[in-house]
């Protein structure tokens, strides 16, 4: 497969990856902890910029670093700290050597945070074997809160990815027609996200039709399209690590008159939620603009899901723009905002798009059109 675009990283502004374990030094020092040890693999490529699948990064509220992997990952993890500009000691070792290491380590830390929501209670036990004689707690969501807020170089690979999926649907938008299935358009899609510039899908798509529509995290099907038929599509690239994550429902010849008339309300709706969009502003008021709306318009019980989430690393993260998360947007981050309508037996409706956050209001990073395409 030929790639139609190659994403030149090297011109997209630098990640100030380097900068962000001082960072965590402040929130360590915050929290009283003498230690953090991370085993998230998302979190040590945030910090560190290392990419591989197996690593332990470990962190002293002296400044201190270090990282450990297996040999697979030693020439690789030596080429990304660098390039990251992260200073740490690497150590390159069997898994039962790693933890010897690690335990000399973090020998004179009295108080060691791990990370709770993230860790196998396995691996949680063995670390308080090996720690023995150090208090053990969880970190919370120390790193998760500093991934909220993107720098120059996150947002524009983000952008790039939200550029990709729009091409992408695109391009496999002749094949919005009558015998058509779910999964022959989801194929072409993901082949398309790939063919320019993706290294993967942020997820797999959604591609739902007809009544499967009402399922919001529907997988695709052999059922094909049908005249009259709505088609929900929720989909993602990721360049460089990072995701991009839209929905578009496209309808298949002219849809009944209650789906058109849901569609209109899924569309002012998510509009009334993207104006909402601002620093300063709460993820629960996002939330209402668009939950109220919906609810004015007698769906309220039909919405089943929280308006969005934050996109970053992971296609899911902090911030929650949820009725039962509330906290204020900040200047680049960036988030979803995704309302929608399911009615059983007939189809539903979702439109999505990803955003980022700025003192004026939100930029809309997927640009495919939000009018209904027949």
């Amino acid at each position: 497969m030929k790639k139609v675009n190659e994403i030149q990283l090297d011109k997209l502004p630098q990640m100030e990856v380097g900068k962000r374990i001082p960072k965590l030094l402040h929130l360590i020092s915050d929290t009283n902890l003498d230690a953090v040890v991370v085993t998230n693999l998302v979190n040590i490529r945030y910090l560190t910029g290392f990419s591989g699948s197996a690593g332990i990064l470990a962190v002293l509220k002296n400044g201190e670093v270090a990282i450990y992997t297996d040999g697979r990952y030693g020439i690789q993890v030596e080429q990304e700290l660098k390039a990251a500009n992260v200073a740490a000691e690497i150590i390159v070792a069997s898994p039962k050597i790693q933890l010897k290491k690690l335990t000399k380590f973090v020998r004179n830390s009295k108080k060691i945070g791990i990370e709770g929501q993230k860790i196998a209670y396995d691996t949680a036990a063995r670390f308080a074997l090996i720690f023995e004689g150090s208090d053990i707690v969880p970190s919370g969501n120390l790193i998760e809160k500093l991934r909220t807020v993107k720098d120059e170089g996150e947002i524009a690979r983000i952008e790039a990815a939200c550029n990709v999926a729009d091409k992408a649907l695109e391009m496999a938008s002749s094949l919005f027609r009558p015998g058509i299935s779910e999964l022959d358009f989801a194929t072409e899609l993901d082949y398309n996200i790939r063919l320019m510039g993706a290294s993967a899908n942020s997820f797999e798509s959604i591609v739902a039709s007809g009544p499967n529509g009402a399922l919001p995290h529907a997988k695709p099907t052999a059922r094909k399209f049908v005249q009259g038929d709505l088609v929900v599509c929720d989909f993602g690239a990721i360049v460089d690590g990072y995701c991009s994550d839209m929905t578009r429902t496209v309808a298949i010849g002219k849809p009944s008159s209650e789906l058109l008339k849901i569609y209109n309300i899924v569309k002012e709706a998510q509009e009334l939620g993207a104006n909402a969009v601002k620093s300063r502003v709460s993820t629960t008021k996002v939330d209402r603009a668009c939950r109220d709306y919906i609810g004015q318009k007698g769906y309220k019980e039909y919405f089943t899901h929280s308006t969005g989430h934050g996109v970053g690393l992971d296609i899911h993260e902090l911030p929650w723009v949820a009725s039962s998360f509330s906290t204020k947007l900040v200047e680049n981050m960036i988030v979803t905002v995704e309302p929608g309508i399911y009615l059983e037996g007939l189809g539903g409706v979702r439109i999505e798009d990803t955003l980022v956050v700025t003192a004026s209001g939100g930029k809309i990073l997927t640009k495919a059109t939000k009018e209904l395409m027949i």
